[in-house]
């Protein structure tokens, strides 16, 4: 989901239990809450009110996937379906929490991805995949398959004052709610909203392509360095837009390849003042 998706949904859930003036204690309720799936609400009801149901976080999918030789990528629902059945099998009545914990814990730091530590694991004796020798080869990896790549400009508009254009992206999507920079299809794209809007082009530069890759795709940006006249009357909080300066961009959610850039174009702005002041001192 992602770390401030996240946030919003845990800020959302807590003005829902306000209004509600009670915590819900279950599952059903517990799952109508932002951000909260069935794993999330059985840690909660399990830890929290001793209610036994099951979790099935990822520590816990790795764990059970070796101790019951269950072969598949958990992520298909068939597999998914069977770890949820294991895992409401083994969910204990008694001490619920401290079981729900554990699992968490054994996961974490024993039945960890690579070189688990097979020889002091509780489950050592009933564990069907040590007792096969495929420990290393479950959980069964996610099929390997070809992502698609998309090409975007990103804008780095800046004017004389050295200030930077960044606007907010919706609430919803990639960068979800964060500041970014304005991306286009195409140079010309980018150079049409920038005359549209009174940008005159005073100067730009193109950097070198990166590569930023997600879940279900890369995304191929090549930043687009454009010099502007200071403009009047045109950025407002209404716009979702707003100038700011590079040093100054830290205390904002940004995405990490924005945030990079930013670093970036302040860094050379630094590095091309201090050339100025030694090129100036040279001719004095």
């Amino acid at each position: 989901m992602g770390y401030y998706a996240r946030a919003r949904n845990l800020h959302k859930t807590a003005q829902r239990v306000v209004e509600l003036g009670f915590f819900p204690e279950t599952l059903e309720a517990l799952v109508a809450l932002p951000g909260i799936g069935q794993s999330t609400a059985g840690a909660i009801l399990s830890i929290a009110f001793n209610k036994s149901q099951p979790i099935l976080d990822g520590n816990v999918k790795r764990v059970l996937s070796r101790f019951k030789a269950i072969q598949g990528w958990p992520g298909h629902s068939h597999v998914n379906k069977q770890l949820w059945t294991v895992a409401a099998e083994l969910t204990p009545q008694e001490r619920v929490a401290d079981y729900t914990q554990a699992m968490m814990d054994l996961g974490a730091t024993l039945c960890t991805r690579s070189k688990p530590a097979c020889g002091v694991c509780p489950l050592h004796d009933g564990c069907l995949a040590r007792l096969t020798g495929i420990v290393a080869l479950l959980p069964t990896p996610k099929p390997s398959k070809t992502l698609p790549v998309k090409q975007r400009i990103f804008l780095l508009l800046g004017n004389r004052s050295g200030q930077l254009l960044l606007e907010k992206r919706p609430p919803t999507g990639i960068w979800g709610g964060l500041w970014s920079l304005p991306e286009f299809g195409s140079i010309q794209e980018a150079h049409d909203w920038c005359l549209a809007r009174g940008f005159s082009i005073i100067d730009q530069q193109l950097w070198k392509s990166r590569r930023h890759t997600f879940s279900h795709y890369h995304l191929d940006y090549t930043p687009l360095l454009i010099k502007t006249e200071n403009p009047t009357n045109f950025v407002m909080e209404a716009t979702g837009m707003v100038w700011y300066n590079a040093e100054q961009t830290n205390g904002l959610g940004l995405p990490a390849p924005v945030k990079k850039l930013l670093q970036q174009v302040n860094h050379e702005d630094n590095h091309d003042q201090k050339s100025a002041v030694r090129k100036i001192r040279a001719g004095s």
